[in-house]
């Protein structure tokens, strides 16, 4: 038997003004009104490491969020000596 592994994918919510997280194609990040058929707001949870983190890719990049300073948020490529 092949067991069918199905992704799941989140979306990441600013409940205070009710947007979500949206991969932009320059690799910013920005907060947007919720549109389920858009896979630049889609992301999926990597596995969490010893510590306890883990990533958040974009389904539409294919790249990590990445914060950049404490009030902004890109996304970038993987860089495997972090993990």
């Amino acid at each position: 038997n092949i067991l069918k592994h199905r992704t799941v994918y989140k979306i990441i919510k600013n409940i205070s003004n009710k947007t979500v997280l949206a991969a932009t194609d320059n690799f910013m990040v920005n907060e947007g009104i919720f549109n389920q058929n858009d896979s630049q707001q889609r992301w999926m949870k990597g596995v969490e490491n010893s510590e306890g983190y883990f990533t958040l890719t974009n389904l539409y990049s294919q790249k990590v969020l990445t914060a950049t300073s404490k009030d902004s948020l890109e996304t970038k490529g993987i860089n495997s000596q972090y993990f």
